[in-house]
């Protein structure tokens, strides 16, 4: 693990889950593609409308649990294997968690690609999803050039994120339970 990969539990849910967007400065818009190549025949995800009483809770690595009512707000959607998507963002070095401490943050650039669909279990059950692996670049020459890479499966039929996968301890989310109007 890059010395530069780990931040503030939040700032890791915001960053994996690219739901909360804890950054202090926050998340640009995702730069993407509107639509798939003409030729695309695969599934695909558009932005889905959330509902008042929608929520998703979820447990971290550390067993902690968190419970939200909002859509990853960094995700490029529509989504569709092959999509590609990046935004801007902050990071701070390793041992500097505290997000009001401040710490010097770096800019970061996160590139996401959706690698394929699949099938895949949570505690919440089973569902397709789309597979999106990210990966953090610094923007500045003072830090390490690389900031991390995680994975995030998203799935249409939830309404938000199923799993992510991040090389740090308490990176790791799975849904444990969820309540979404269709």
């Amino acid at each position: 693990m890059n010395w530069l990969t780990t931040v503030t539990k939040k700032v890791e849910i915001a960053l994996v889950f690219l739901a909360l967007c804890g950054f202090p400065a926050g998340c640009a818009a995702p730069v993407a593609l509107d639509r798939p190549p003409e030729t695309y025949r695969g599934p695909m995800a558009e932005q889905p409308l959330l509902r008042q009483g929608d929520y998703w809770v979820y447990q971290h690595g550390d067993s902690s649990r968190t419970k939200i009512n909002t859509l990853a707000t960094t995700l490029g959607f529509p989504l569709w294997i092959g999509k590609t998507w990046a935004y801007d963002s902050e990071a701070m070095p390793r041992g500097r968690n505290d997000p009001k401490s401040g710490a010097p943050r770096t800019p970061v650039r996160i590139d996401c690609q959706v690698t394929r669909f699949q099938q895949l279990s949570v505690r919440a059950g089973t569902y397709g999803s789309f597979e999106c692996e990210c990966q953090c670049k610094t923007l500045s020459v003072a830090y390490e050039p690389d900031c991390g890479e995680w994975t995030v499966w998203y799935a249409p039929e939830v309404k938000n994120i199923l799993r992510t996968t991040v090389y740090a301890p308490t990176g790791a989310l799975e849904l444990i339970e969820y309540k979404a109007a269709r």
